[in-house]
């Protein structure tokens, strides 16, 4: 069973394994826009192998590359090289736009909530927007922003 890198999975997850003398690893972009991930290797790895091309890679200690939208890559290193970390950034517009739409939305859930007006998940999912936020849960906020609760409270606040 891989192991998950880091603490998060959203926008990107990252798992690794050692098995047959190989650390094996892999990176999936969970959203629908490209992603610049910078992963950190425990030391310097020498080499890395792209399984999808065999192609022998030669990345320092931390490694920038894209990954298109929902794509996979995978890769081999030197059982002893450890994957340690990585962070996800995204494009700073979808972000901005993101950030904007959430916060429109917890705006029309509170209007929604002011003329005394309840969904069913409704305080779920305004809890659950503003930690993704914090968090930095795209792929999650941007399900969220195109599921009932939201789309319920546009049509609701359309006449307000």
């Amino acid at each position: 069973k891989f192991e998950t890198v880091g603490s998060s999975t959203d926008p990107v997850a990252v798992r690794t394994l050692v098995r047959d003398g190989r650390r094996y690893f892999y990176a999936v972009n969970r959203d629908l826009y490209p992603i610049e991930l910078e992963v950190t290797f425990s030391a310097n790895p020498g080499e890395v192998v792209d399984l999808s091309t065999n192609e022998n890679l030669h990345p320092s200690e931390r490694w920038r590359f894209v990954l298109g939208p929902y794509e996979l890559r995978s890769y081999t290193v030197a059982p002893d090289i450890g994957v340690v970390g990585f962070s996800a950034m995204p494009p700073e517009d979808i972000l901005d736009r993101l950030t904007a739409e959430a916060r429109e939305a917890l705006e029309l859930i509170e209007q929604v909530r002011a003329v005394g007006m309840e969904l069913p998940g409704m305080d779920a999912i305004a809890s659950g927007m503003r930690l993704a936020l914090e968090e930095g849960r795209l792929a999650w906020l941007r399900r969220a922003l195109n599921g009932y609760v939201v789309l319920r409270c546009r049509e609701l606040t359309n006449g307000m």
